[in-house]
C-alpha cells in the first residue's frame, strides 16, 4: 500500500478549503484576451469572432452558428442539458431567426469559458441554474441566427445581383420569386466572408412570424438517451484512466486524523491511499479493487467544534422560537440584494407595530417549518480529469451545471489561467442545484495532479447523502394586520435558517448578508400589501448546504400560501376567491381562475378534499390545486389529482414546458410528503433511498396542466411547478380534517400528531 499525504504535494494547495469550495480566487485572476470574463457579454455583430468561409466547406458566421456547403447547420449549446430541454430550446431560437430547415440542424455541445456563450444575467458566465438560461440568452441567441440569415441574404444578393430587400428566406433556402438557392450553395459560392453584418433587435422576428417556436419540436437529446449512446459523466472512458473513491468527512470541516488499513497485502499492492484535507482517497486501475479496499479502511476524524453540536430536531424547535421572538433582529429582505424588483417591496416597522396593536385591525400569526432535503439526482456525483505533466493545464469531463465555475475552480487548484482548462460537459443525470457546486470536479483535478494520471472519481449514493449539500431547514413566522374589508394592511415574514451562500459562495451575498437562496419567495409582489417586511435570521450550524430546486420559493411559499389560506378562513372567505381579491395583476388572476375551472373548485367530492396555492417564480406565474384523500389510521396522504395552470410567458416548446411542470410537481409532492434529512451530533442519519424516502411511481398522481401563453418573451419554467405543491396539499388537509399542518414533510408521523392535536 502506498500512502500519500495531500499536504505534502505542493505548498500552494495546502490550506485550500476544498470541502467548502471557497477558493481564494479573485475575479482579476480570470483574464482572457486582456479583459475579465465576468466583465461583459459580446452579442453577435460585435463579436471578435469574424465570419469565416473558405468558399467550399463552411461559413462560421459567429460563435453560435456555422453553415456547411452541404446544407447542414451547426448550432452550439453551451449550457448543461439535464433533462430540462435547453439543448433543444436555445438552438431552436437561432434556427428560428435563421429560417433554417430544422431537420438539417445539428446541435453541438460547447464550452466552457466564452463571452459569446455566457449568460448576461450571471455576469457573462455559463451557469445553468434558477430556470434563467432561456430568459438570459433569448436575445443574444436570436441575434446570432438573424446575423447568419442576413449574411446569407447579402451573399445571395451579390450572387444574383438583386437587392437583398427583394429576397426572402424559408426552410433553408433563399428565394427571389420562384428562384431559390440552398443555404449550402450560398456558402459554397461565397468565397471568403471576413466580417458578418451588423444586426440589432429591430432585425428580429415578431412572434406572429415564428415557424418553429411554439411548436412541439422533439428534443434533440432524446434519441441518444433512448438508444443508450448518450454520454453521461459515468459513461466517460479515457485511455489509461484510473478510478478513485473518497472516504469523505462526515461533516463540514472535519479532517482525517488517523487511517487504519486492514486490507491484505495483495490488495494493498493494487491501490494507493491518499490523505486529503477533507477525506481519504482510494485509487486503483480497477474500480472493484477501489471499492473492496475502501471497505477495509477505517478513518478517525478530527471534528470541528461547531458542526459536531448540530442536532436538526432540536435546532428546528429553536428556529421556531427565534422566528417568533421580535427582539432577535434579522437581515432585511430584499435589503441590499441585487434583485430587480427590490424597489417594489416596501416595509415600515412603525406602521406594522401600530397596526398589529390597533383594535381597528385584526392581527393573525403562525409559524411553519421545513426540514433539510436532498437533491436525490439519479446519476451519482462524478468527474474525470486529466492534468498535464507540468500541472498547468487540464482536460475535464463532468456532468456540471456550473460550466464556467468548474473551469475557474480547476484553474484555481492548478494556479493557472482558465484558458488552460478544457471542460467537456456531458449529459447530466439530474442536477436540481447540487451540480451547481464543484466539489466533485475539484476531487478529480486534485487526484489527477497527484497521481499524474487520468482519474475518474465517483461518489456512491451513500457518499452523496453522508457528505451531501442540502436545502437548509427553515422556520418561518408570519404575521399580518387585516383591515375590516379583509385587506392585508401590514405583513411580516421572518425566516430562520442557515445561509447556503455563506457556506459556499460568500461573494454572492448581498451587501448586508442577504441570501437569495434562503429568501427568494419571501417577497409578495403579486398580492396587494401596502406594507410588507421580510427578514432573515441566520444560524451558523456548520452544515453543508446548496441551492435546491425552486431556491427559497419552496419553503417560503409553503408558509405564505398556507398563511393566506388561514387568513381567508379567519375572514370567512373562500381561499381561491380571497386570492383573487388580493391579486394585483391580471396574469395572477388568470392562472387562479383557470386552475379553479380545471379542478371544478368548490364542488365537493366524497372522500376527497382540495387545496389551492399560487406562486410566482422569476417572472412566471402558477396556481395549483391538490385533490387528496387521507387515511386517518395510518396518517398517509394520497394526492389523486394535481391541477396546475402556468403562465411562463412565451412557451418555446409547449410539450417541453408541460414536461418540466410535471417534473416540478412530482418533485414538489415528494418533498412535501416524505423527504427529510436529519442530523445528530452533526452526522447525517440517512444513507440511501431506503431511509430517505422519495415518491414511487405508484404514488404519482394524475397531473393536469394548462399553459397560458403571455407576451413575446419566455420566463422561468424548470422550477415553476414546485412551489405550489406543498401549500396546496396542506390546505387540502385542513379542508378535509379541520387540522392545520404547518410542518414539512407531511408524513404519517406529522399527520397523526396533527389529528391528535
Amino acid at each position: 500500500m502506498k500512502q500519500f499525504n495531500f499536504e505534502n504535494v505542493t505548498d500552494h494547495l495546502t490550506g485550500l478549503n476544498l470541502d467548502g469550495y471557497k477558493f481564494p480566487i479573485d475575479r482579476r485572476d480570470f483574464i482572457i484576451g486582456g479583459s475579465a470574463i465576468f466583465a461583459g457579454f459580446l452579442i453577435p455583430g460585435s463579436s471578435s469572432i469574424a465570419a469565416n468561409s473558405d468558399g467550399k466547406d463552411h461559413a462560421q458566421v459567429n460563435a453560435w452558428v456555422s453553415i456547411h456547403a452541404n446544407g447542414d447547420v451547426i448550432i452550439v449549446s453551451p449550457n448543461a442539458e439535464m433533462g430540462q430541454g435547453t439543448m433543444t430550446g436555445i438552438p431552436l431560437l437561432a434556427a428560428e431567426e435563421l429560417d433554417a430547415d430544422w431537420s438539417r440542424v445539428t446541435v453541438k455541445q460547447v464550452g466552457p469559458v466564452s463571452k459569446e456563450f455566457g449568460n448576461p444575467l450571471f455576469g457573462g458566465i455559463i451557469h445553468t441554474v434558477a430556470s434563467l438560461t432561456t430568459a438570459g440568452l433569448f436575445d443574444n441567441v436570436r441575434l446570432a441566427g438573424a446575423q447568419a440569415r442576413k449574411m446569407l441574404l447579402d451573399q445571395a444578393s451579390k450572387q444574383w445581383n438583386v437587392p437583398a430587400s427583394k429576397l426572402k428566406t424559408e426552410n433553408g433556402y433563399v428565394y427571389h420569386g420562384s428562384k431559390k438557392i440552398s443555404y449550402g450553395d450560398v456558402v459554397k459560392a461565397s468565397g471568403n466572408v471576413k466580417n458578418p453584418p451588423k444586426v440589432t433587435l429591430a432585425d428580429l422576428k415578431k412572434p406572429n412570424e415564428y415557424k418553429l417556436v411554439g411548436r412541439d419540436i422533439p428534443r434533440v437529446d432524446i434519441p441518444a438517451k433512448v438508444d443508450g449512446s448518450a454520454e453521461f459523466g459515468l459513461d466517460v472512458q479515457i485511455p489509461g484512466m484510473i478510478h478513485a473513491s473518497i472516504i469523505r468527512a462526515p461533516m463540514h470541516g472535519a479532517k482525517p486524523k488517523k487511517i487504519t488499513d486492514d486490507n491484505d497485502a495483495e490488495l494493498k499492492s493494487k491501490v494507493s491511499v491518499i490523505k486529503l484535507d477533507y477525506g481519504v482517497a482510494v485509487v486503483s486501475a480497477d474500480i472493484a479493487d477501489v471499492l473492496e479496499a475502501r471497505d477495509g479502511i477505517e478513518v478517525e476524524w478530527d471534528f470541528p467544534s461547531v458542526g459536531r453540536k448540530y442536532d436538526s430536531v432540536r435546532s428546528l424547535k429553536d428556529y421556531v422560537k427565534v422566528s417568533e421572538d421580535s427582539s432577535v433582529k434579522g437581515i432585511a429582505w430584499p435589503g441590499k440584494a441585487h434583485v430587480p424588483w427590490a424597489p417594489a417591496v416596501k416595509g415600515n416597522q412603525k406602521d406594522y407595530d401600530a397596526k398589529m396593536k390597533s383594535d381597528d385591525f385584526k392581527s393573525i400569526s403562525a409559524s411553519y417549518t421545513t426540514e433539510h432535503t436532498y437533491h436525490a439526482q439519479m446519476e451519482p456525483m462524478n468527474a474525470t480529469a486529466k492534468v498535464s505533466p507540468d500541472g498547468k493545464s487540464a482536460e475535464i469531463w463532468a456532468p456540471t451545471q456550473a460550466v464556467s465555475v468548474s473551469t475557474f475552480a480547476a484553474a484555481g487548484v492548478l494556479k493557472t489561467s482558465p484558458q488552460n482548462i478544457k471542460l467537456n460537459t456531458t449529459f447530466l443525470g439530474g442536477g436540481f442545484g447540487r451540480r451547481a457546486q464543484v466539489d466533485y470536479v475539484v476531487d478529480a483535478v486534485i487526484l489527477s495532479k497527484i497521481t499524474k494520471k487520468v482519474v475518474k472519481v465517483v461518489w456512491s449514493r451513500e457518499d452523496d447523502l453522508a457528505a451531501g449539500a442540502f436545502k437548509p431547514s427553515t422556520a418561518v413566522n408570519l404575521s399580518a394586520a387585516l383591515g375590516k374589508d379583509g385587506s392585508i394592511e401590514a405583513w411580516k415574514h421572518r425566516t430562520v435558517a442557515e445561509s447556503p451562500l455563506r457556506y459556499y459562495a460568500k461573494r454572492l451575498l448581498g451587501k448586508n448578508g442577504e441570501d437569495i437562496l434562503v429568501m427568494s419567495g419571501a417577497e409578495q409582489l403579486n398580492y396587494t400589501m401596502p406594507n410588507q417586511i421580510a427578514e432573515h435570521i441566520n444560524r451558523e450550524q456548520g452544515t453543508r448546504l446548496a441551492a435546491w430546486r425552486g431556491i427559497g420559493h419552496g419553503p417560503n411559499r409553503f408558509a405564505t400560501e398556507c398563511f393566506v389560506d388561514e387568513i381567508a378562513l379567519s375572514l370567512g372567505k373562500d381561499p381561491a376567491e380571497y386570492r383573487l381579491y388580493l391579486a394585483n395583476n391580471p396574469r395572477i388572476k388568470r392562472v387562479i381562475k383557470k386552475v379553479m375551472e380545471m379542478a371544478d373548485w368548490g364542488k365537493s367530492k366524497p372522500g376527497l378534499a382540495q387545496g389551492i396555492a399560487y406562486s410566482d417564480y422569476n417572472g412566471s406565474h402558477s396556481a395549483g390545486v391538490a385533490e387528496i384523500s387521507l387515511n386517518e389510521k395510518t396518517g398517509k396522504i394520497r394526492v389523486h389529482r394535481y391541477f396546475i395552470a402556468v403562465d411562463a410567458g412565451l412557451p418555446l416548446i409547449p410539450d417541453n414546458v408541460r414536461a418540466q411542470i410535471e417534473s416540478g410537481v412530482i418533485y414538489g409532492i415528494s418533498s412535501a410528503l416524505t423527504e427529510k434529512v436529519s442530523h445528530a451530533e452533526g452526522i447525517v442519519q440517512q444513507s440511501n433511498f431506503h431511509d430517505y424516502e422519495v415518491m414511487r411511481m405508484a404514488d404519482v398522481p394524475e397531473i393536469n396542466i394548462e399553459i397560458l401563453p403571455f407576451g413575446d418573451r419566455p420566463s422561468a419554467v424548470g422550477e415553476l411547478g414546485l412551489p405550489t405543491t406543498a401549500p396546496a396539499i396542506a390546505n387540502a388537509v385542513h379542508k378535509m380534517t379541520g387540522k392545520r399542518v404547518r410542518q414539512m414533510p407531511m408524513n404519517s408521523e406529522t399527520i397523526l400528531e396533527a389529528l391528535k392535536a
